[in-house]
């Protein structure tokens, strides 16, 4: 099957080639979609140089915006070193989700406000609202894959369920009763057993966090880092999953 060819982790604001297409200017669209960050407090990526696995990734979530002066005001982290690489620039990359949309903008004249604990910045005039996915996703039809964090204390071993996976990225599910120190934008080193024949190392990237319920969370990743002979064990497990959803929707199989 074809894969879509829209980015999962497509290049700064700055660099309009390949974004384009993407972009709203339109005064009403951009306070609407401002509005839904606002009103359902999503969790905002803030990076200096738009590569959030640099060191500099910082999250926050959008506090207030004024449409007639042209401002907005976002939480931030008082003390957090990361904060000060932030403002050593005249933009901040921004990027959140909603839904299946990936949304970017940039952060112009950013400045601490008064209180230290909140960031001020120009509104801006135009963001880039992005399909997030990026190949075709499937769904495994056991509960076997897994990921394992490399670095988890050797006593304390975390294996996260794979709900659901692509050649970009998957998703995890992270149970109520744990927690786990992953920051967003953040990338960590991986064990990936999809069956008892498909293991390989991946370094993988916090992307988003959304709640499942009484399920917990699902946690959104990309592949930061993949070997080869990785890739091509993940793209066979993908293409199997792929034949084995056509069987089963096939009208002509036996019962």
């Amino acid at each position: 099957m074809a894969s879509e060819t829209v980015p999962t982790t497509p290049p700064s604001p700055s660099d309009s080639a390949g974004l384009g297409a993407f972009r709203l200017n339109a005064p009403s669209e951009v306070q609407a979609l401002l509005q839904r960050l606002r009103d359902e407090r999503v969790t905002i990526l803030l990076d200096r140089s738009g590569h959030a696995d640099n060191g500099a990734g910082l999250s926050a979530k959008l506090d207030a915006f004024d449409a007639a002066a042209l401002r907005l005001q976002l939480d931030a982290r008082a003390g957090d070193p990361r904060l000060a690489l932030l403002l050593d620039g005249p933009a901040i990359n921004a990027a959140a989700y909603l839904d299946r949309i990936r949304l970017q903008f940039e952060l112009r004249a950013p400045r601490l406000l008064g209180d230290g604990c909140s960031l001020g910045a120009a509104l801006p005039a135009e963001l880039y609202r992005i399909q997030r996915r990026d190949a075709f996703r499937v769904r495994p039809h056991s509960r076997t894959p897994q990921v394992r964090l490399r670095d988890a204390a050797p006593h304390e071993p975390i294996a996260l369920r794979v709900l659901d996976l692509s050649i970009g990225g998957m998703a995890l599910q992270l149970p109520p009763e744990m927690r786990l120190d992953w920051p967003l934008g953040a990338s960590r080193e991986v064990q990936v057993e999809l069956d008892r024949d498909c293991l390989f190392a991946a370094r993988l990237r916090l992307q988003h966090q959304r709640p499942l319920g009484e399920a917990g969370s699902q946690l959104g990743c990309a592949f930061a880092g993949l070997e080869p002979a990785a890739l091509r064990q993940l793209q066979y497990f993908i293409d199997q999953t792929q034949k084995l959803d056509r069987l089963l929707r096939s009208p002509g199989r036996a019962e």
